[in-house]
């Protein structure tokens, strides 16, 4: 006959039972994770209703760049209590045309972007591994060549290099502006110009401003 030890079933291990973690109450955090969400949503908003200023001033500089055949004038502007200045810059010499835009500006005849090669010299510089080094440094600037125990690597040469990219010029603009083709050149212009949108509100009332702007919560 079987014994209970015989029928006896293995033991399951105790599960451990959790703490609960301790979370002191923090003043101010409630605020702070409040701001930040309206923040997000105001960021939000600002990218919208900046794109649809965008879109509209590109339609008047379109229309005044086409008409003269040159950049586009800046030009202020007005909507309620708020007022101004948008301009139409040249693209910057520090954001290189992409092979992609080159293609899209010849296939419609312009050309006239500029090359420009930055170079760089072959010089000698010291190896950062050794810039913590105080001791090391203070002997270089005693007598660097009397230095026993320097580094063979402590000076480094940097290769010269040379890189070409192409830029926007004053007279790529025109160039787009030329063209007759209207669809063209607003397809064109993302390409070779930039806005400046400074707009501020004449009455300064941040009252008016937040309940002018929480309006668009409902």
């Amino acid at each position: 006959m079987a014994t209970m030890f015989d029928t006896a079933k293995a033991r399951k291990p105790a599960v451990p039972v959790s703490a609960k973690p301790v979370r002191p109450t923090v003043d101010g955090l409630e605020m702070v994770a409040s701001i930040r969400m309206v923040t997000d949503w105001l960021s939000g908003l600002g990218t919208e209703f900046g794109d649809k200023v965008r879109s509209t001033a590109q339609g008047i500089f379109l229309a005044d760049g086409m008409a003269r055949k040159a950049q586009p004038a800046s030009f202020d502007a007005v909507d309620g209590v708020a007022t101004g200045n948008i301009q139409c810059r040249k693209r910057s010499s520090a954001s290189a045309l992409s092979e992609l835009e080159m293609e899209a500006l010849s296939e419609a005849g312009v050309s006239s972007y500029e090359k420009v090669d930055s170079s760089v010299e072959e010089c000698f510089v010291i190896n950062p591994a050794y810039l913590k080094d105080s001791a090391l440094l203070k002997k270089v600037d005693k007598a660097l060549k009397s230095i026993k125990d320097l580094p063979e690597d402590f000076i480094q040469k940097q290769e010269a290099s040379s890189v070409t990219k192409y830029v926007v010029t004053d007279q790529t603009v025109v160039d787009v502006f030329s063209l007759k083709d209207e669809e063209k050149v607003r397809e064109l212009m993302p390409l070779v110009t930039t806005y400046a949108i400074r707009p501020k509100l004449v009455d300064g009332d941040v009252k008016a401003a937040l309940k002018r702007v929480l309006e668009l919560v409902n």
